[in-house]
């Protein structure tokens, strides 16, 4: 990694002597990294993240290291635990904010899906009991009338009928940008259908089997909405019985807090132990 190294390949050792101070260095590191991680990513559900660098050893504590005391190394593995499910509780707080969340909205998503189905088989009866055939000529007249009604129609501020296709109306949209002209299909009962309308490569006989393509599909887009509320119902149901769970991670971290707790107790016996044998 040095400048003006011409190896293709490079070999990187970080050597760490077992029963010193390298272990509770390691662990700061440890620990500034998954903080500045779990900042940078969003993984923390917390607005305000307190950093370790005032994390400081005690002279027993030091001492303990030089001497591989095997309290250190397990209060280290203890704390880094405790870290550990520390995130993970506020992943699952996150967690369980967004499952609430989800359960509050998904019956008026559902509502409006059940409307759209409904609607959508309304309207495709209509079309099948309505159609009739059209021919070349009227296709032709029907579309470059069309046209010109597009060309007329950007940012006009109210929309408008324009004419009727077998039993549904052609609205003229308000607000139509000449980036995306389009049109509304409604059949009268209560929705509309979305149709793109090219200006410049649209052919008037287009327009109209742009219109049928709209209308053949009504059955499959009442399938689609049907299989939506389908899944919609599955996310409600699912994001109910995990918020049932929980958060799991909340016994754990008193655990862990009370054998923290235990062994900085026995650390300071063992410096007092010390203390007062040197006294002696």
């Amino acid at each position: 990694m040095r400048k003006g190294n011409t190896s293709p390949e490079i070999f990187i050792f970080r050597y760490i002597t077992e029963g010193s101070f390298d272990a509770y260095s390691w662990q700061l590191l440890e620990n500034k990294q998954r903080f500045i991680s779990s900042f940078l990513s969003g993984a923390s559900a917390a607005r305000d993240m307190d950093d370790i660098a005032d994390a400081v050893l005690t002279y027993a504590e030091v001492k303990a290291l030089a001497i591989g005391n095997p309290l250190i190394k397990k209060r280290v593995e203890a704390a880094n635990v405790l870290e550990r499910t520390k995130i993970a509780f506020r992943s699952r707080q996150r967690e369980i904010q967004e499952l609430k969340a989800v359960i509050e909205a998904i019956p008026g998503k559902l509502a409006k899906v059940k409307s759209l189905e409904k609607t959508a088989r309304k309207d495709y009866e209509k079309y099948k009991a309505d159609k009739e055939p059209v021919t070349n000529e009227e296709r032709t007249a029907f579309g470059e009338e069309l046209l010109e009604a597009l060309r007329g129609n950007i940012e006009r501020d109210k929309e408008r009928i324009f004419d009727e296709y077998q039993g549904f109306s052609v609205i003229l949209p308000a607000n139509m940008s000449e980036k995306r002209p389009h049109i509304l299909i409604a059949g009268g009962n209560g929705e509309s259908y979305y149709c793109e309308m090219e200006l410049e490569n649209k052919t008037p006989i287009g327009c109209t089997k742009s219109i049928d393509y709209i209308l053949d599909r009504l059955g499959e887009r009442a399938d689609r909405l049907c299989k939506e509320g389908e899944m919609l119902k599955k996310q409600f149901n699912e994001a109910e019985n995990d918020l049932k769970r929980e958060n799991p991670y909340s016994a754990e971290i008193e655990t862990l807090k009370n054998e923290l707790e235990e062994i900085d107790a026995a650390l300071e016996r063992e410096a007092n132990d010390a203390k007062e044998a040197k006294s002696a």
